[in-house]
């Protein structure tokens, strides 16, 4: 290999050289980057506004407005498309708090949906008791388990002071056990 053939980039590769490879006009990086974050975002946003359908919307136009549009090199990819999808969840659901046709009911998944056959009842007692969870615990709660996030990016996430952070976790571990019966 030449000193100045570029070396092929693999799925194994950080986020940030995936975008570079992307940005240079190789298209799989896109799809290696979607595959590693969509069940994460998914679950994170499901969980959030209750609606799978809503959740598969929100991920797509994130990612695709994070990688086309607005990354930039100042934070991580993880931590700047969890941004991006948190505003969009919290901008969903300001939106369809007065809409009546917009349903935010917690519990089993969608008739004829393909998790409909994987609920159980410890399943489903799991999300109606994370759904319980009031929205601003339930942010910090998600964030940190379900998007795997350091408190430090949970906190520029949220744009809130770090150090609220650790309490305002173990409330929402409080509240979420207390609903399970814990």
């Amino acid at each position: 290999m030449s000193f100045f053939m570029t070396r092929k980039v693999t799925p194994e590769e950080s986020d940030e050289l995936l975008l570079e490879a992307f940005k240079k006009g190789d298209r799989a990086p896109f799809l290696w980057l979607f595959d590693r974050y969509r069940d994460a975002v998914i679950a994170y946003v499901w969980r959030m506004c209750g609606r799978r359908d809503v959740a598969e919307d929100i991920c797509v136009e994130a990612f695709a407005g994070l990688i086309l549009r607005v990354w930039k090199p100042e934070a991580t990819f993880r931590e700047s498309l969890t941004t991006v999808v948190h505003q969009m969840c919290v901008t969903h659901m300001a939106r369809s708090a007065n809409d009546p046709q917009e349903s935010n009911a917690f519990g089993p998944a969608s008739p004829g949906s393909p998790e409909e056959a994987a609920d159980t009842p410890d399943k489903v007692a799991t999300e109606q008791a994370v759904a319980s969870v009031p929205l601003g615990y339930r942010s910090v709660l998600l964030l940190y388990y379900t998007m795997e996030l350091s408190l430090d990016q949970v906190a520029r996430v949220l744009a809130c002071d770090r150090e609220q952070l650790p309490l305002q976790l173990a409330y929402a571990r409080h509240l979420f056990r207390r609903a399970r019966g814990c």
